[in-house]
C-alpha cells in the first residue's frame, strides 16, 4: 500500500516511485491509496494494480472517518508493506492504523511509534522524488531505482474527448504549445509578466498556444492574457 493523499503536483510526483516499486516487486499487488477527487490522475496507472480512493473533503474528513476508513478499507487487506509519502496526520493516521507489517515513510510525531522505519522528508533540500527514494533506501525497501519520470495514463473517454478538442481547435500540422499557469497557492506560481512573455514569443514564432485550467483560473489568466502583446492573435 503506497500512500498519498495530497494535491495533483504531489500526487505526479509519486508516480516514479510507483514504477520503481514495480520493478523492485514485479509480483506484488500494489494498491495506492489516494484523494477522490484526483482518481482520474492515477487510477489507469499500470504500475498499481488496485486505486483506493479517500473522500478527504467530504464522509472521511474527521478523526471519525480516518479511523472508519483505516478499519472497514485498510486492515482488511492485510498489507505486508505500507509506504506512507506525505508527512502530514491524516497519512500519518492512515499508515500507522492500516495494520500493515511494515509501516514505513514518513510519519508526524506520535503516529511513528506505530512504525517500523521513519524516514525524514528531506524535499527542502533534495527533489521531492529523490527523497522518496531517500526514505525507501533508508527503510530497506527499495534496490535499484527505475525511473521514467512523471507518468501518467488517461481514461480511454479522456483521450477521446482530448482528441475531440483538439481537431475542433487546430490543424494536425499546427504546432501547439500548452500553458497551464494555475496553482493552488500564489507563492507556487510564476509571474503573469513572464508567462505573457513566454506566449507572445512563441506567438511571434508561428506557434499556436493553447491555455489551459479549470473554472478557478479563469481571473488569472485573464490577468495573463491582460499583459500580452499577443493577446488577440488568432493562434492563441
Amino acid at each position: 500500500l503506497v500512500i498519498n493523499l495530497m494535491h495533483l503536483g504531489d500526487l505526479m510526483l509519486v508516480t516514479p516511485v510507483l514504477q520503481t516499486l514495480r520493478h523492485n516487486y514485479p509480483e506484488a499487488r500494489i494498491t495506492l491509496l489516494a484523494d477522490r477527487i484526483l482518481a482520474d490522475i492515477v487510477q489507469e496507472n499500470k504500475h498499481i494494480d488496485e486505486c483506493l480512493l479517500i473522500d478527504k473533503k467530504g464522509r472521511d474528513r474527521s478523526f471519525l472517518g480516518i479511523l472508519r476508513f483505516a478499519w472497514l478499507r485498510l486492515r482488511k487487506n492485510r498489507y505486508d508493506l505500507v509506504v506512507n509519502l506525505h508527512r502530514n496526520e491524516r497519512s500519518s493516521a492512515l499508515a500507522a492504523l492500516s495494520g500493515g507489517r511494515k509501516i514505513v515513510g514518513y510519519a508526524k510525531p506520535g503516529f511513528s511509534l506505530l512504525f517500523n522505519h521513519v524516514s525524514p522528508d528531506q524535499h527542502p533540500i533534495m527533489h521531492e522524488v529523490h527523497s522518496h527514494y531517500a526514505a525507501l533506501r533508508a527503510a530497506q525497501v527499495i534496490g535499484e531505482v527505475d525511473d521514467a519520470g512523471l507518468r501518467m495514463w488517461l481514461p480511454p473517454a479522456a483521450e477521446a474527448e482530448a482528441a475531440r478538442l483538439s481537431a475542433a481547435h487546430f490543424a494536425p500540422t499546427d504546432r501547439v504549445i500548452a500553458l497551464n499557469i494555475g496553482a493552488s497557492w500564489r507563492t507556487k506560481r510564476w509571474e503573469d509578466a513572464y508567462f505573457a512573455e513566454v506566449a507572445d514569443t512563441y506567438l511571434a514564432r508561428g506557434y499556436h498556444l493553447a491555455v489551459m485550467g479549470g473554472p478557478m483560473d479563469v481571473e488569472m489568466v485573464s490577468a495573463c492574457r491582460a499583459r500580452m502583446k499577443e493577446r488577440d492573435n488568432p493562434r492563441l
